[in-house]
C-alpha cells in the first residue's frame, strides 16, 4: 500500500469517526458521543507521542527513522510494580 494510500485511509477513518460522533449527538446519546471524541483524541495522541519517540530516538542514535524499531504505544496500561510499602511486612 502506498504512502498516499495509507493517509487517505487514516483521513477517511477520521471523517467516519466524526461522522458518528455527530449522529449520536443527534440521536441525545451523549456520553456515546464523548467515548468517541475521547476514542479519537487518545488515537490522535498515542500517534503524536510515537512519532516524537521516533524522533527523539532518531536524534540519539544518529538514525534515520525507518531504521528504529519502536514499541507500538500504550493506551495506559502500564504494570506497576509492588512497592515495599504494600508489600507484607516481614515478621522476626
Amino acid at each position: 500500500m502506498s504512502e498516499e494510500t495509507a493517509e487517505r485511509n487514516v483521513e477517511n477513518e477520521r471523517a467516519d469517526a466524526v461522522r458518528k460522533m455527530m449522529d449520536q449527538w443527534k440521536d441525545g446519546k451523549l456520553t456515546d458521543a464523548q467515548d468517541t471524541f475521547n476514542s479519537m483524541m487518545n488515537d490522535r495522541a498515542d500517534s503524536m507521542v510515537a512519532d516524537r519517540k521516533a524522533e527523539v530516538a532518531s536524534g540519539m542514535f544518529n538514525q534515520s527513522v525507518e531504521e528504529i524499531d519502536l514499541p507500538e504505544p500504550t493506551a495506559g496500561e502500564v504494570a506497576v510494580p509492588e512497592t515495599t510499602a504494600e508489600a507484607e511486612p516481614e515478621t522476626e
